[in-house]
C-alpha cells in the first residue's frame, strides 16, 4: 500500500518540479535540481525532488517537499527564500496545487506560472 502511495506522491511532485523548471527556464532564472531523503511513517524512506531557483536579485529561493500526510492536504511543499527564510506553503489539495502564507491563509492565486512568479517577488523583495 505504502510504495503505490509513495510513487503517487513522487509522480505529482515530479510533475510540480517539471512544471516549475519550465517557468524558471521560461523567465532565464538558473535552476540547480537535487533530492533530499524524506522519512514519513506511512510511507516510509524516499528521495524527494527539490529546487533551488536563482531569482533576478540573486536571492536563492528552495522548492522542498515537506510530506505527503499533513493535516487538510494531500501533500506539502515549501517554497523559502535564502537568507530571509520568509516562506508560503504549497498545498497538494484536491488534485492541484494551492498556495498559502507561512501563517496559512490561502491566496487567490490559482497555482500558475504568473502566481509562481508572484510568490518569487515576495519572497525575495526588500524587507
Amino acid at each position: 500500500m505504502g510504495n503505490a502511495l509513495q510513487q503517487q506522491w513522487l509522480g505529482d511532485l515530479q510533475s510540480l518540479m517539471t512544471e516549475v523548471r519550465g517557468w524558471c527556464d521560461a523567465h532565464g532564472w538558473a535552476v540547480h535540481a537535487t533530492d533530499k531523503p524524506v522519512t514519513e511513517s506511512k510511507l516510509g524512506e524516499y528521495s524527494a525532488p527539490t529546487l533551488q531557483v536563482r531569482a533576478p536579485n540573486g536571492t536563492v529561493v528552495y522548492i522542498e517537499p515537506i510530506a505527503r500526510y499533513v493535516a487538510g492536504a494531500e501533500g506539502l511543499v515549501d517554497i523559502y527564500a535564502w537568507p530571509s527564510l520568509r516562506r508560503f506553503l504549497l498545498l497538494r489539495q484536491n488534485g492541484g496545487w494551492t498556495v498559502k502564507t507561512d501563517s496559512g491563509v490561502p491566496l487567490p492565486w490559482k497555482w500558475s506560472d504568473q502566481s509562481f512568479v508572484e510568490v518569487i517577488d515576495a519572497l525575495t523583495s526588500a524587507a
